[in-house]
């Protein structure tokens, strides 16, 4: 791994992020696929429930809601998690070609995904009733979650700038 824009045979802070934001997304899907299967594990705290509550807190707020709203239209309770991987798919693909491709886009794209992060984090933190859903514990981990993918953001911009002042110096 490698802090910058547009490497092309290493992985960036942003391709860091992006499997972040993936691995998130699919945490849940394994405790909705093998429910149905094993329904004793319903009844108990385990490994899948643990996973489930820290990918579902840990999941973008916009994207939380969103699947919220998707299982209230249509009162299917897979729908949401088929998705939520859908998402991370796509994003996956449009962001491996729009993050390394043009150099103005990435970087313009490293911009707006870190506004998204601090603009959830700050959603985060107020007292909105969808914040209090799940403990305290997975709240803090998911937290400490979206600001390691700010800062792994925030790390390929910076070297992007010392970059780009080492190439193009200051003449003044």
């Amino acid at each position: 791994m490698k802090f910058g824009i547009d490497l092309r045979k290493k992985m960036t802070g942003a391709d860091i992020a992006v499997i972040i934001f993936q691995v998130v997304s699919l945490l849940p899907a394994f405790y909705v696929f093998v429910a149905p299967g094993y329904m004793a594990i319903l009844s108990k705290r385990n490994i899948l429930s643990v996973l489930f509550d820290f990918g579902i807190c840990a999941l973008p707020r916009w994207e939380a809601l969103l699947l919220s709203f998707g299982y209230r239209l249509s009162s299917s309770e897979m729908l949401p998690y088929f998705f939520a991987l859908f998402i991370a798919l796509f994003l996956g693909i449009a962001a491996k070609r729009c993050l390394r491709g043009n150099v103005k886009l990435s970087v313009a794209l490293h911009c707006v995904f870190s506004a998204l992060i601090v603009i959830d984090l700050i959603i985060r933190v107020l007292p909105f009733g969808f914040n209090s859903q799940f403990a305290f514990a997975y709240a803090l981990a998911a937290v400490a979650v979206r600001l390691v993918c700010l800062l792994l953001l925030a790390g390929d911009l910076i070297a992007y700038k010392r970059s780009k002042n080492t190439v193009f110096p200051n003449t003044q």
